[in-house]
């Protein structure tokens, strides 16, 4: 009686284990999926922002061609220069 007990406990046990490794392993490849969208959406939202910053240097530099940007940066720029020449 016992004996058909543990070797029915120890069967079981073995597919338990089983069906446990192959959970894991669909989990793992879950995660796996879940992390590439993650990391593919991360990089389109970079590729974006990178877009609207070079949009922004050119419409920076469309204007600077009237002087504002130098107006409003560039005597910062020229006393950092100056400053820098004497050391």
């Amino acid at each position: 009686m016992f004996g058909v007990m543990y070797k029915t406990f120890k069967l079981l046990l073995k597919y338990l284990i089983v069906f446990l490794g192959f959970l894991l392993r669909s989990l793992v490849s879950l995660l796996e999926i879940v992390f590439r969208s993650l990391f593919a959406l991360f990089g389109v939202i970079l590729s974006i922002l990178g877009e609207i910053l070079l949009d922004i240097v050119d419409v920076a530099r469309e204007f600077d061609k009237f002087g504002i940007i130098k107006l409003l940066f560039g005597e910062r720029r020229e006393k950092k220069d100056k400053q820098n020449s004497y050391e």
